[in-house]
């Protein structure tokens, strides 16, 4: 049975969750927002010093958006492998998500969170990395606001 997985930094962008996963889920994702966190760029990159990826970290007051996706185990399991989860550099995360359109229906959904041994000073995105991002949420049409805040964290 599928379950919901909320996507809300380089998987955002279609193409690169439908070769991570081999589903194409990309038609079925409802924009969604997290509350009570906030997006980091705080996950140490191996192979390129001073960078890091995405992460979502508590913080009162405010909310991260994103997509959420009906997910099926096998996909979850090549998404694992992807985001190194048996190496612990991120590990997978039960939120509540508010869905956008559904008068804030509240989803219960799996998302990845940086692993603790992989954390490191929050730095600047790689710019490649944050057009992914910034793509995928023009693409799911999340909001303008949101997506302006995420271009300007180069």
């Amino acid at each position: 049975m599928p379950c919901w997985y909320f996507a809300y930094g380089s998987n955002l962008a279609p193409e690169r969750l439908g070769l991570r996963t081999g589903e194409h889920l990309l038609l079925a994702g409802l924009p969604c927002r997290l509350p009570g966190h906030r997006l980091a760029f705080n996950k140490r990159s191996l192979k390129m010093p001073h960078r890091a990826f995405a992460n979502i970290v508590p913080a009162a007051g405010r909310e991260v958006w994103g997509v959420a996706y009906p997910c099926s185990e096998q996909a979850f399991e090549a998404l694992d492998v992807h985001e190194g989860v048996a190496q612990g550099h991120y590990v997978r995360q039960a939120v509540q998500v508010l869905h956008a359109e559904g008068a804030g229906a509240v989803l219960s959904a799996l998302t990845y969170v940086a692993g603790a041994d992989y954390l490191c000073d929050e730095v600047a995105p790689d710019p490649g990395y944050l057009q992914l991002i910034v793509d995928g949420a023009r693409h799911h049409r999340l909001p303008s606001e949101y997506i302006q805040s995420l271009g300007a964290l180069t």
